[in-house]
């Protein structure tokens, strides 16, 4: 949320005073100013809360350590479980680097969708 107010904070009043001089509405304001100058945050916000959720960790391995039958079980839950479990450290770093191709992709894909036209 402290990022979308610093964003909101970045759009000059000057966009929405001409707008508003040629008639537009609060709607067009929202989707023709608003949106397109809040799409750096917004990728921004995608792509930061996207790699932190395929992260978690912390909060399913302390309530339930995978859950009945692995229902709540993470990647990163198999991976520490092989390197320190386990002791096969190789395999935990195979599966890290699988991951992080994973994220990677998928960072990729959420760069090139969000992407915009035109530099501000």
């Amino acid at each position: 949320m402290v990022l979308f107010l610093a964003g909101l904070s970045g759009i000059p009043s000057t966009l929405y005073e001409a707008a508003k001089i040629d008639g537009a509405n609060e709607w067009q304001l929202f989707w023709g100013i608003t949106i397109p100058m809040l799409s750096p945050t917004i990728l921004f916000t995608t792509v930061t809360g996207t790699i932190g959720a395929l992260q978690v960790f912390t909060a399913p391995y302390i309530m339930t350590k995978g859950g009945p039958e692995n229902a709540s079980r993470m990647v990163v839950m198999r991976i520490q479980e092989v390197g320190f479990s386990q002791f096969r450290l190789g395999y935990a770093s195979a599966l890290s680097v699988i991951f992080f191709l994973f994220i990677l992709a998928i960072t990729a894909i959420q760069l090139y969708l969000l992407r915009t036209k035109w530099k501000y």
